[in-house]
């Protein structure tokens, strides 16, 4: 059975471009995908959503249809779970950004403490 990472590179050779190049459109560090071990973090799947929306996720993630979408064939309900996946992945993100903040803000603190 084809590993993710396997299928993600069958899916950029079938685009005709180079794996740096796909990682650069998607904003992928490089080397991302032959670090690939067992999925894609959500934030990385949205990139690369938004710039393949031909790439069928279910055939990337878990190995089931064609690699392909028809996009003109989508329904409106894939359409408006792809919105909403897309909306929770940046509430995600702002919630991730927040506590991160706070961490660091609470870092401070503690460093202050330990100076006294």
């Amino acid at each position: 059975m084809e590993t993710v990472r396997e299928r993600l590179v069958k899916f950029i050779k079938y685009q005709g471009i180079t794996v740096t190049a796909f990682e650069k459109k998607c904003n992928l560090a490089t080397s991302y995908v032959a670090n690939i071990r067992t999925s894609i973090q959500p934030d990385k799947a949205m990139s690369i959503s938004q710039n393949y929306p031909e790439l069928n996720f279910d055939w990337l993630i878990l190995g089931r249809g064609s690699m392909l979408y028809d996009v003109t064939q989508q329904n409106d309900d894939e359409i408006k779970f792809r919105i909403s996946l897309n909306k929770e992945v940046e509430r995600l993100q702002r919630e991730n950004e927040r506590l991160l903040s706070i961490i660091e803000a609470l870092s401070g603190v503690r460093r202050e403490k330990e100076a006294v």
